[in-house]
């Protein structure tokens, strides 16, 4: 702050790594019945957005009777079979 920002004095700060993200600082009017004036400053940030490609599989497109098969081929009596949504 440049200007005092408690009566006379400058006891309000405004504290940054770097200086050029800070800008506009101002010091207005107290707020209410305090005896500090309120301190106000815009702050320069850019945030850069990476659209991520995910993949996701529709499950509703699934080829059940291909899975059954696959899977009453491989031996494994856990495995449950699938008809129309219900276990068999």
């Amino acid at each position: 702050m440049k200007t005092p920002t408690r009566l006379q004095a400058t006891l309000d700060l405004v504290i940054t790594s770097d200086p050029d993200l800070v800008h506009e600082v101002e010091s207005t009017a107290p707020l209410e019945s305090s005896d500090h004036n309120k301190i106000s400053w815009k702050c320069h940030v850019e945030f850069r957005h990476k659209p991520t490609k995910q993949t996701r599989l529709n499950y509703k497109k699934a080829n059940m009777g291909a899975i059954n098969a696959e899977l009453q081929h491989t031996g494994y009596r856990s495995f449950k079979v699938i008809e129309n949504g219900a276990v068999r």
